[in-house]
């Protein structure tokens, strides 16, 4: 397998969240950020307080923000709040989400548009891509763009997964 690219079609896949509730990539019509993760992971340890400032600069309306952890259910939870993310967490038990978008490594964002089609693919942390995920979202729910990580925020360019 090779990873899910710009331009192809997302695989469909249910995962429950963290919340006993089933999301359904098939059944939305809204704009889907899916952010694959490892608890273990320092790069996606570093990511989701980024990921959680832009899941709070836009309206819940036409988008949303799901990680998906390919780590058990405490573990997974413990990582959602020692890193402040509030958006739902998704348990891809067995793995059959991370084998069908088959990431390079962790964290990989894949931005889905509500057609099924992948829009954009950032492996690892890229200051500029998180900006321009920021734009792409405000674009598509109508508001003013957030600058995420702005210019004077230590984090480096890239960080590797």
């Amino acid at each position: 397998m090779t990873v899910v690219a710009a331009g192809e079609r997302a695989p469909i896949f249910p995962l429950t969240g963290l919340d006993g509730q089933v999301y359904h990539l098939g059944d939305m019509d809204e704009l889907v950020l899916a952010a694959f993760f490892k608890t273990s992971c320092a790069t996606c340890q570093f990511t989701f307080p980024y990921l959680e400032r832009l899941y709070q600069a836009y309206p819940r309306e036409g988008w949303h923000l799901w990680g998906v952890s390919q780590d058990t259910a405490a573990d997974s939870k413990v990582f959602a709040e020692k890193y402040g993310a509030t958006f739902p967490i998704l348990l891809d038990d067995g793995w059959a989400a991370s084998r069908a978008y088959d990431p390079e490594g962790v964290p990989t964002l894949f931005l889905i548009a509500p057609d099924d089609q992948v829009m954009q693919v950032v492996p690892a942390f890229q200051r500029a891509a998180l900006n321009e995920l920021s734009e792409t979202v405000a674009e598509h729910v109508g508001v003013e763009p957030v600058v995420i990580i702005p210019d004077d925020d230590p984090a480096p360019p890239f960080k590797p997964g």
